[in-house]
This record gives C-alpha cells, sequence and structure tokens, in this order.
C-alpha cells in the first residue's frame, strides 16, 4: 500500500504545487490551558491559578520531496514560507478539512535523503493559536430580527458583527453597545477588539462594556433604533 498523499496551505501558498509531499505529522497536538501552580509550605497539594487562556500548540508536518534537485526545493520552500510576514497567517491541511488554524511558519528542517539520493524527507513546523477554528464558524449568518444563536463547541467564540443602519443599540446576550452613527455598516471584530469599516476606525462612535463573547449554550442578539439589520461570523473553534 502506498503513502496517503496530503496537502497543506498556508497563507495562500499550496504544497504541492511547490513539489512537496505531505504524508503525515503531528496533526492532533492539542494546546495546554496555561495554568500556574504554587506550593505552600505545611499545605498538601498546589494552588491552581487560571490565567483564562490557552498556550500556543505547535505542528509539525512530515514531507518528502521526490527527485534529486530536494535540497534546492525545500530551500526554495523555506524562502517561500518564511517570507509571509509577522503575525499568524491561514493554515490547512487536508488531515482535518473542516477546520483551519492561524498559525506562523518555524522553519523547514535540511531534508535528508533516501532512496539512492531520488526524494528527501523534511518536517514543516508550525506555532499556532491554540483554536482550530471550524469552517461553519466562518459561514455568515444574516438577520433582519432577532436571532439566537447556539454554540456548537461550548467554547467562548469571538465574532465579527456587521451591524446595518444609521446607529441604534444592539444587545449581543449580556452586551448592551450603542452605536451613535453609522456610515452605512460597521464591524465589530470581538477577536481584535475593535470597530471599523474598512480601514476606518469607529471606536469614537461605540460605547459598550466589551465585546460580545458567544460563550457556552445560547446567545440572543437583537437591537432598537435605526439598525436595520446584521450579518455575524461566528468564528466557532474546538481545541
Amino acid at each position: 500500500m502506498g503513502v496517503i498523499r496530503h496537502n497543506i496551505i498556508f497563507d495562500g501558498i499550496n504544497a504541492q504545487e511547490k513539489e512537496i509531499v505531505i504524508y503525515g505529522g503531528t496533526v492532533d497536538e492539542i494546546a495546554q490551558r496555561d495554568v500556574k501552580t504554587v506550593t505552600i509550605p505545611g499545605r498538601n497539594g498546589v494552588l491552581h491559578f487560571d490565567n483564562g487562556r490557552f498556550d500556543e500548540r505547535k505542528q509539525t508536518y512530515l514531507a518528502y520531496i521526490p527527485g534529486d534537485n530536494y535540497p534546492a526545493r525545500i530551500a526554495y520552500a523555506r524562502t517561500v514560507f518564511g517570507r509571509r510576514g509577522k503575525g499568524y497567517k491561514r493554515l490547512e491541511d487536508t488531515f482535518n478539512a473542516d477546520e483551519f488554524s492561524l498559525a506562523s511558519f518555524d522553519d523547514a528542517m535540511k531534508p535528508e535523503s533516501m532512496a539512492f539520493r531520488t526524494m528527501g524527507l523534511t518536517e514543516l513546523s508550525f506555532s499556532c493559536r491554540p483554536e482550530r477554528f471550524l469552517r461553519t464558524g466562518e459561514q455568515v449568518i444574516k438577520a433582519t430580527g432577532a436571532i439566537t444563536l447556539a454554540n456548537p463547541t461550548g467554547l467562548p467564540a469571538k465574532p465579527l458583527i456587521r451591524v446595518y443602519g444609521t446607529g441604534g443599540v444592539l444587545t449581543v446576550g449580556g452586551e448592551v453597545i450603542t452605536i451613535s452613527t453609522i456610515d452605512g455598516y460597521v464591524d465589530l471584530d470581538s477577536d481584535m477588539c475593535d470597530a471599523y469599516k474598512g480601514s476606518t476606525n469607529c471606536n469614537q462612535n461605540i460605547a459598550l462594556g466589551s465585546f460580545p463573547v458567544f460563550d457556552e449554550g445560547t446567545t440572543g442578539i437583537s437591537w432598537t433604533g435605526s439598525i436595520t439589520s446584521v450579518e455575524i461570523t461566528p468564528r466557532w473553534w474546538k481545541l
């Protein structure tokens, strides 16, 4: 039985198109919760302090490069993947086609020759945000009236909510958001904690306690005033 060919796409770069074949890796690595422990003399056990976040996770893919010019090809791949700039970029793979990660490229190990130097083995490593984002969470939910959404994972999702109209009060779960002025629409981005329209900052038009989060269970969304509709990208995720 031959090796199953898989693929990754990082920030739009298709590994197969670069003649890099993915065949395995640590694709099931799970992010660990950031919990600090403190020991107290004379007291059994430890105190746990939960920082309310998860650490990065590492994702490493095993790959082979056919052909006797594999050293040059992996050097080229290191350059292409490595020059994508700072910050997290979208990472997709065919192991888990229904989800994607946000990752930064760490490195590609120098390939090891095999099979009489007709191919090389290498590893591609990434540092990923802890979330494994569901593709279903990218689907835009449009509403012209009050709506209730159910979180399918139970993990707190930070949505992108586009609000149309001229102004009003938006209520998302327990968060009340007053929008004094809307020029057509405004985006409320809970992941970035920012309000904007394209490249225009709109935070000066927003009054809120905190940006909304879709917690476990259901979350109601409604509004008053001159808001006409909303579009919700929920950003569901799992570990």
